[in-house]
């Protein structure tokens, strides 16, 4: 009995993000434009389309990722991505691309979910984005970094 809590211990703090993980899935590269004169270099089209970052990670939670990281950062019920002056910030953490996004799950899932016709990666493609995905073996996303703090929310006791 004490083998199986441990190990739903292990598994509530891999979903929480507490701890680094390992495994197959595949690997996102998003980068701007080569710069031209309808992509000038003054600007970066991923950072004024930060919003595709977040559908990127949608669709990858769509197809089963069981753990994302952006550029290093580890993606958790609380992250926020949003754009702060020249940064888009993970996690508070200022980012800039390219954006190398790592997403442990099947990897042939992931491919598919992400390149179906129409999908996020069309439109990301749209917009002049260069996109690769390399699909891994074995790859390692580390942990949340942060302090998970919880203000406001507390556990309900079960009724017996």
């Amino acid at each position: 009995i004490f083998a199986g809590v441990v190990s739903d211990l292990e598994k509530y703090k891999m979903a929480a993000g507490t701890v680094d993980v390992k495994g197959s899935g595949a690997v996102i590269t998003v980068d701007d434009p080569i710069a031209t004169d309808e992509y000038a270099d003054d600007h970066s089209v991923i950072m004024l389309r930060y919003e595709l970052l977040l559908s990127l990670v949608n669709k990858l939670k769509e197809a089963g990722a069981e753990a994302i990281s952006i550029n290093g950062q580890r993606i958790i019920v609380t992250t926020e991505i949003s754009l702060a002056g020249n940064n888009v910030n993970i996690n508070t953490v200022p980012t800039a691309p390219p954006y190398i996004i790592k997403a442990i799950g099947n990897p042939q899932t992931i491919e598919s979910t992400l390149t179906i016709r129409f999908g996020i990666i069309e439109q990301m493609k749209s917009y002049g984005l260069r996109i690769q995905i390399e699909q891994k073996d074995e790859l390692e996303i580390p942990r949340y970094s942060g302090i998970l703090k919880f203000r406001y929310a507390e556990p309900v006791e079960a009724a017996e």
